[in-house]
């Protein structure tokens, strides 16, 4: 049953009068102010919200990748460490333990022309009874907080390089 519509051969229904029926009809027409900043408010709750999750995953994400770089270039060390021959007590698998030290780069710049992020990898060489433990850590220094990876592998006369 219609409230509002008027017509042209029937009185207004419901037994409102002409001003009672003409405030029910604009009050199911339109939204009251408050209702519309409510939803204006939530409306940029929403927005700013889904800003800042946009942000946070793009952070979290160029986090990742630079920890998947770090990784990478310390378990590149630990192949080539393994792919020595494994000749004691020649350097670097001597009798007492020892340490070796390099530079590495991540985190190329958009152009993909320069490293942005450079580090150390250091290699530690300790005498065990199956032969070396090398324990390689590689440090690099991002602008939120270091990043540090740590690998250790046991290197002897059975290792990858050896024949």
């Amino acid at each position: 049953m219609r409230l509002c519509r008027k017509s042209s051969r029937h009185k207004w229904t419901k037994l409102f009068s002409w001003p009672v029926a003409r405030t029910a009809c604009a009050a199911k027409r339109a939204f009251m102010l408050v209702e519309v900043m409510i939803v204006m408010c939530l409306l940029t709750i929403l927005i700013v919200s889904a800003f800042r999750a946009i942000l946070s995953m793009k952070l979290s994400s160029s986090r990742l990748a630079d920890y998947t770089a770090a990784m990478a270039v310390v378990e590149a060390k630990v192949s080539d460490i393994r792919a020595a021959t494994y000749n004691p007590p020649n350097y670097p698998f001597g009798s007492s333990a020892s340490s070796l030290t390099n530079s590495k780069s991540i985190a190329l710049d958009k152009a993909g022309t320069k490293f942005l992020i450079s580090g150390t990898i250091v290699s530690r060489f300790q005498p065990v009874a199956a032969g070396h433990l090398v324990t390689i850590t590689g440090t690099f220094p991002t602008s939120s907080k270091p990043i540090s990876v740590t690998l250790q592998t046991v290197v002897n006369k059975y290792s990858g390089g050896q024949q």
